[in-house]
């Protein structure tokens, strides 16, 4: 994720899953600005896969399911969506006293 505050740019967060924006902040409003980066994993899937829904490596095994094809049924195959969750989990603010950064 790529954090902006007040127009004031900090490191990438790619491991953390926080940032301490005190030197940007200002008395009264503040901007914040969060922009988040994926992979195309949910675009390009796969999608299907019944006994690995979240992959952590993928093979063309992954989409066409191998040779367990049977009367066109599949053991490893669902109907449903296997996506991987992405987003903000957990938000919270936190407020400051005014002092603190002023």
């Amino acid at each position: 994720a790529q954090v902006r505050v007040n127009g004031v740019e900090f490191p990438p967060l790619l491991f953390e899953d926080e940032v301490d924006v005190h030197r940007a902040l200002r008395p009264g409003s503040n901007e914040l600005c969060i922009t988040l980066c994926c992979s195309n994993r949910n675009l390009l899937g796969p999608s299907h896969v019944k006994d690995d829904p979240e992959p952590l490596m993928v093979f063309p095994d992954h989409f066409d399911l191998g040779k367990d094809w049977q009367d066109g049924k599949n053991p490893r195959y669902t109907d449903s969506y296997s996506f991987v969750d992405f987003g903000l989990d957990e938000w919270e603010w936190v407020p400051l006293v005014q002092d603190s950064f002023c």
